[in-house]
């Protein structure tokens, strides 16, 4: 039942963001229109692209335009026609026809000023293809929502092994390549650039004779390779930077009397249609492409967005898997995607006609591929996991989710708990190499990540970090056993907790609030990026006045302790920000210690979902919680297992941050309806790409059903 407080509370909240959806400027998390019919708002959107002289170009605008007919938004879609000047003039043209939001791949580092053009005009922007040094939703530029773009380095790593595997060797035993780039400085042609160098410092018996620039472009690819191949005719294989460079480089290969995919291996990426021809004839060895979906993605995201449905943190920052395509898995090919083009429902993508929907992205991926386990039965593994402690309820549902995964693959799981003391920790990272165990999963308090970076390599053994991030990142050359990170998106959930902090809490005569900050952990990635949440949503409400500062350690006990003495010292304050779930109930007991009643004397804000965290929201006594993220060690445990039976893990998959599930009052019914016992429905053989071929990715979010 709500009190007669709350449901105050909750009438002021109701005038105060109608208001705010009058007057607040369009940002990503905020709703930027409220529409009061049932029928979606009609909105016009500008797209610009580089070129439609290009096969991938031409099927961006396709997809866009079809997602355009099926959702009803006026798309113009302006071309570029490989002009930075004209590019530039489009920019201010869709800004002058006051569109409601614009898409654009900014070659010609033009993204700083659609950045600058767009947020003066209060426009929402998204980039897709080509990324800014900015990030998506950058507090500076809040009407910049999102990227929608291709893994680039992934892609050129797996161009660059795949022509490695088949160009034939010389006398001396060394493979002769040509390396053809794209458009310099443009950040998909950086990337791609690294993914080859990193396949290059692996295979030292691969030489490279030059790289030349094709600009992304068939007849100037074809002028630079025939260039090349004059001056180096012990070339015997071609990297080439995408589909069009490809075919030049193809005709250059049969102008000097050669046979591309005989005489001169040649891999690309794209799946343009050409390219995928070319793929079945044998003359192109590899593709990898399917990003030219990126432009419908994007529409989508905008439309919901311009409907007023805020995009997450989470959601703003898409990096594709893309599929890779040889001749043997184009009869795959053409049953999967007739055409070259896989079915989307726009309208089921789109939360604006289905609520709940998925994500607007997915990935491009077989219904049935070969997997490269060589026995039928999945291989027996060992692996080791270590948590920060187990006298806490997030870390024993971490635990449980994880024992649940290893019960069901048939996994040998070591699961060894620090007791909150970094010398345990560290011991047991030696302890669990000393067992030889096949893979470590650790949650790398105490700044550990790099003892067990190390350590681990030395042994050479696949590790996982969850929860808390390396200053390394996954699949870095110097440390290739370090696989893969999988944690929240902790600056989004404190940033979600700080705004539903300050919408609740009550002002002072000043018109203040005043409010408490109980931080985590010091030190750790968690903590730091937590706080940055709330940092961020403190820079956007100057009436919200901290009056302190203390540190709880994410431990109960500590947190009450903290906060005891910092209400002390300032009794005025009205609400609390608490790190975690721990913190929050030593908080809410220092509150009831004081004589006073958590959510309706203080209100307080927490991050977790714990069990007794849902309770204490349902009860009233908890305003708002977040999390679901405890289900991390689960994926990880997947990933591992997979990766241990020989089914690599892309630089796509290697860096999961996980958007969680917010929960306030109003929410229980449907939480208890989606989530009995606060768990979700999750099979491990069903994400388990050794069990399920072409299962879907291991993580996943939670969201309500309802």
């Amino acid at each position: 039942m709500y009190n007669k407080s709350v449901l105050k509370i909750l009438s002021l909240l109701m005038v105060i963001s109608m208001l705010l959806a009058a007057c607040a400027p369009k940002t990503a998390t905020e709703e930027p229109t409220t529409t009061t019919s049932t029928e979606p708002k009609r909105v016009k959107i500008g797209a610009i692209v580089p070129t439609l002289n290009a096969q991938f170009w031409n099927r961006y605008y396709e997809f866009m335009k079809q997602g355009a007919d099926e959702l009803g938004v006026d798309l113009v879609l302006l071309n570029a026609d490989n002009n930075a000047d004209s590019a530039s003039k489009y920019i201010e043209d869709l800004v002058s026809q006051k569109v409601d939001g614009i898409i654009m791949v900014p070659y010609w580092s033009l993204d700083k000023k659609a950045l600058a053009d767009t947020k003066a005009a209060n426009i929402p922007l998204i980039f897709t293809d080509v990324y800014s040094s900015v990030a998506p939703q950058d507090p500076a530029n809040p009407n910049y929502l999102a990227f929608v773009g291709p893994s680039d380095e992934d892609a050129g790593y797996q161009m660059g092994l795949a022509l490695f595997e088949a160009t034939e060797a010389d006398a001396d035993g060394k493979k002769v390549i040509g390396w053809v780039e794209g458009t310099a400085g443009t950040s998909v042609a950086i990337d791609r650039n690294k993914g080859l160098e990193k396949a290059l410092a692996e295979h030292p018996e691969v030489v490279v004779a030059g790289k030349v620039n094709g600009n992304f472009v068939r007849d100037e690819s074809q002028a630079a390779f025939e260039a090349l191949y004059q001056a180096h005719p012990e070339i015997k294989g071609v990297w080439a930077a995408n589909g069009g460079t490809a075919t030049g480089v193809m005709t250059a290969i049969k102008n000097a009397g050669k046979v591309p995919g005989k005489d001169i291996m040649v891999v690309a990426m794209d799946l343009n249609p050409e390219n995928v021809d070319a793929v079945k004839s044998g003359e192109l060895l590899f593709d990898i492409g399917g990003h030219w979906l990126q432009g419908g993605f994007a529409l989508v995201m905008m439309h919901d967005f311009l409907n007023g449905l805020p995009l997450t943190a989470a959601e703003a920052n898409v990096k594709l898997g893309l599929l890779p395509l040889t001749k043997a898995l184009v009869p795959q090919f053409e049953k999967d995607f007739p055409d070259g083009v896989p079915a989307y429902n726009f309208k089921e993508h789109s939360r604006v006609y289905t609520p709940g929907a998925p994500a607007a992205s997915f990935e491009m991926k077989y219904s049935a591929m070969p997997t490269t386990t060589t026995s039928t039965e999945p291989k027996r593994v060992k692996i080791g996991a270590i948590v920060p402690t187990l006298n806490a309820q997030f870390w024993n549902r971490y635990y449980e989710f994880m024992k649940k995964g290893a019960d069901e693959l048939g996994v040998d799981l070591v699961m060894l708990n620090a007791d909150n003391n970094a010398d345990q920790a560290s011991k047991y990272i030696e302890d669990l190499i000393s067992q030889s165990v096949d893979g470590i999963i650790m949650v790398p308090y105490w700044s550990l990540d790099k003892k067990a970076l190390a350590d681990t390599k030395a042994a050479n053994i696949p590790l996982i970090f969850t929860d808390v991030y390396s200053s390394v990142a996954p699949q870095d050359p110097t440390n290739p056993n370090y696989l893969a990170f999988v944690g929240p998106s902790d600056e989004d959930a404190g940033y979600q907790m700080g705004l539903a902090l300050f919408a609740a809490t009550e002002a002072d005569a000043d018109g203040k609030k005043v409010i408490g900050w109980v931080e985590g952990t010091a030190g750790t990635s968690v903590a730091i990026d937590r706080n940055k949440g709330l940092e961020k949503a403190l820079a956007e409400h100057p009436e919200v006045v901290v009056a302190g500062k203390v540190n709880g350690n994410f431990v109960r006990d500590e947190s009450q302790a903290a906060f005891e003495a910092l209400y002390q010292a300032h009794p005025e304050i009205k609400g609390v920000w608490a790190a975690n779930g721990g913190t929050a109930t030593g908080v809410m007991t220092a509150i009831k210690n004081a004589g006073k009643v958590p959510g309706k004397d203080i209100m307080v804000v927490a991050m977790d979902l714990n069990p007794e965290n849902v309770d204490a929201v349902k009860s009233g006594e908890l305003l708002f919680d977040i999390g679901g993220h405890w289900l991390q060690g689960g994926f990880a445990l997947v990933m591992m297992y997979d990766f241990l039976n020989g089914l690599p893990l892309t630089a796509a998959e290697a860096n999961v941050k996980l958007g969680l599930l917010p929960l306030t009052i109003d929410k229980i019914p449907a939480f208890e309806a989606c989530f009995p016992g606060g768990v979700p429905t999750y099979n491990f053989k069903e994400h388990s790409r050794v069990y399920t071929p072409n299962a879907p990715a291991a993580s996943f979010e939670m969201k309500y059903c309802q």
